[in-house]
């Protein structure tokens, strides 16, 4: 009977990973990345780093699984969303930088 359910829930999502519904799905999340990103005021090569792309996913005999991903080009991406420590050279006082969580909190307005 596993086999059998492995088997339909990989049919399941070859047959979902084809559908243009991912694409919109992953589009929409991008557009509120950016909306996101705009929301905390970060720089336009933040806002404009965000990009999509189709990637393989679980496979089987003969058979893969097309999944999306939105990611970040920035270099700075983990700092800003997940926050910094700072170290100001003169004092050496170190200040905590939260972060923005601009990826969870699209990815809340993508979801509902």
């Amino acid at each position: 009977m596993a086999s059998v359910e492995s088997h339909v829930r990989l049919t399941a999502a070859i047959i979902a990973g084809g559908d243009p519904a991912m694409d919109r799905a992953a589009a929409k999340l991008q557009t509120n990345l950016v909306a996101e990103a705009a929301r905390h005021n970060l720089t336009s090569a933040f806002m404009n780093s965000f990009e999509t792309a189709t990637v393989p996913g679980e496979s089987g005999p003969g058979q893969q699984v097309s999944d999306r991903v939105v990611y970040t080009t920035d270099p700075g991406a983990m700092a800003i969303n997940y926050g910094r420590k700072y170290t100001d050279k003169d004092t050496g006082e170190v200040t905590r930088v939260p972060g923005k969580h601009v990826f969870e909190r699209a990815i809340g307005r993508t979801s509902g």
